[in-house]
């Protein structure tokens, strides 16, 4: 496919569903001259953005559980942010008691109920402790399975 295909193919595409939905939008072609980066940039990049946004919502972990499916080098080394995770898990459950989940989704505990800095980290590393568990049972499921 020539250099760009893709692109119009994909611009022509959102033409025709604007189209068809009656949403009125003029397509502004420099936002849509956009690189994506490549999986092991983009994992680092994620990997950065959750620890310093305290991601409270499971969304961007689990999309980097399902990047670590693959089998690609990445420039990030998984194994130094699991035991890092792993120590700011056990440091917070140290200090503010262990993160119980339910359904797959921390529970803040009463006494915390109003600190919303607590309620937050909290939810923070009750996510990362759930993708901590959710990678080593993939890992443990792949290495049982060769």
């Amino acid at each position: 496919m020539p250099a760009g295909g893709k692109k119009t193919d994909n611009i022509r595409d959102f033409q025709r569903l604007t189209s068809s939905f009656n949403v009125p939008f003029k397509i502004n072609k420099v936002d849509l001259n956009f690189q994506v980066q490549p999986a092991d940039a983009f994992t680092q990049e994620l990997v950065k953005w959750i620890d310093r946004t305290y991601a409270a919502d499971w969304p961007p972990y689990l999309c980097l559980l399902q990047i670590t499916k693959f089998n690609i080098t990445l420039r990030i080394e998984m194994d130094s942010v699991l035991l890092t995770w792993r120590n700011e898990i056990l440091n917070f459950e140290e200090n503010s008691g262990h993160i119980k989940m339910i359904n797959n989704t921390p529970i803040v505990p009463e006494k915390f109920s109003n600190d919303l800095l607590t309620s937050v980290n909290f939810a923070h590393f009750g996510y990362k402790k759930l993708f901590l568990n959710k990678f080593l049972d993939k890992n443990k499921k792949e290495q049982s399975d060769s």
